[in-house]
């Protein structure tokens, strides 16, 4: 039993690994396609709004590459399993939103 959970563990780790090698490319292919899309679209909306959105996407990529330095500096070796029921079992009753 406990060689299927270090094998679960070595699989959520490579997987982990490999999503977050892929991430940089992914980051500079949403940066190409905004300024390309955005280019297409500023003649047709007011220059404030393609402004706006591409400002908005490009900060979610200065996130995301924030991310992957936080990730590469940090080395995590935690199976994603433990990490989510670490995370989302404490408390098993549903979301509810204030107002409903």
């Amino acid at each position: 039993m406990a060689e299927t959970s270090s094998q679960e563990h070595s699989v959520e780790t490579r997987l982990l690994y490999a999503a977050y090698s892929r991430k940089p490319i992914n980051i500079f292919l949403v940066v190409v396609s905004t300024f390309v899309v955005g280019g297409v679209l500023w003649p047709v909306f007011p220059a404030t709004v393609v402004s706006t959105w591409i400002i908005a996407l490009l900060l979610c990529q200065v996130l995301g590459g924030i991310e992957v330095i936080a990730f590469r500096r940090a080395k995590p070796d935690l199976p994603i399993s433990s990490f989510g029921n670490a995370c989302f079992s404490r408390s098993r009753r549903p979301l509810v939103l204030p107002g409903r």
